[in-house]
């Protein structure tokens, strides 16, 4: 009996060392195709000083979450009306982050949840600049002269357009031009969001010339973005990490440190 007990406890072992109970088999690994956006800091920061960026620390915790997950291409920088045409045309598959717009909903596909934070949409103007606009109707109402700066591609030009009446120059490749403009006057305003404009006029040293005015004109929402026809088998890989980041709480502690909460 002693020796039949030993051959079956050296069976099971056997068996379990050939993987029968031993959990299931790691998913094959997968590359998905990304990018990162030139000039935000406060999404892309890889190699840079501080923060890596709110997407770069995203990507890592969905690689973390799924090691077979690979996301190449971070530290190509890219502006943003470039990352645009290669998301439409397949050449990316997916973006971190875009904000959701009617126009760009024609040429990618937004995931719709969960939302990775909100933009809130401000105006920087010079300190010495006595104007507070409270809406749009306040912005119209200071005329012509009024300029008001976006950087060329981004959805602000589109949101600020929509409202008509305003003088909107989107001349600038990155936002870094513009607070040069705004601050040597070529511009009264510069429209961008909140956080974001915090964030550029810091790195810039430009705190003792130029504010970010408290009022939020809009409120959209930065989405993750797929290319039109990627793998449906991708896209759900990409998806189930992205949830599972989010139940654990990662979405929220990027927020709060990186002040987009």
């Amino acid at each position: 009996m002693l020796i039949r007990r030993q051959w079956l406890l050296g069976m099971g072992g056997a068996v379990a060392s050939h993987g029968v109970g031993a959990g299931p088999k790691p998913a094959p690994t997968m590359v998905v195709r990304t990018a990162a956006q030139e000039g935000i800091a406060l999404k892309f920061n890889l190699g840079g000083a501080g923060l890596q960026g709110f997407c770069v620390e995203l990507v890592q915790a969905l690689e973390a979450q799924d090691p077979g997950l690979r996301f190449p291409g971070l530290r190509r920088k890219l502006p943003l009306k470039r990352v645009l045409l290669e998301l439409a045309g397949g050449q990316i598959d997916v973006f971190f982050s875009l904000i959701d717009s009617a126009e760009r909903r024609r040429h990618v596909d937004f995931l719709d949840a969960p939302v990775l934070y909100e933009a809130r949409h401000q105006l920087a103007a010079r300190i010495d600049d006595p104007a507070r606009p409270k809406d749009y109707a306040a912005l119209r109402a200071l005329g012509r002269d009024a300029v008001i700066l976006v950087t060329h591609g981004t959805v602000y030009e589109e949101m600020l357009r929509q409202q008509g009446g305003l003088n909107v120059q989107s001349t600038a490749l990155s936002n870094r031009q513009n607070l040069e403009m705004l601050q040597r006057g070529r511009g009264r305003f510069f429209c961008h969001a909140g956080s974001t404009l915090q964030a550029e006029i810091k790195a810039a040293g430009l705190e003792q010339r130029l504010q970010v005015l408290p009022v939020v004109l809009q409120v959209q929402q930065q989405r993750v973005a797929f290319a039109p026809d990627l793998d449906p088998a991708v896209r759900a890989r990409v998806v189930q990490a992205l949830q599972a980041v989010d139940r654990k709480g990662t979405l929220d502690q990027l927020r709060q440190r990186y002040g987009v909460a």
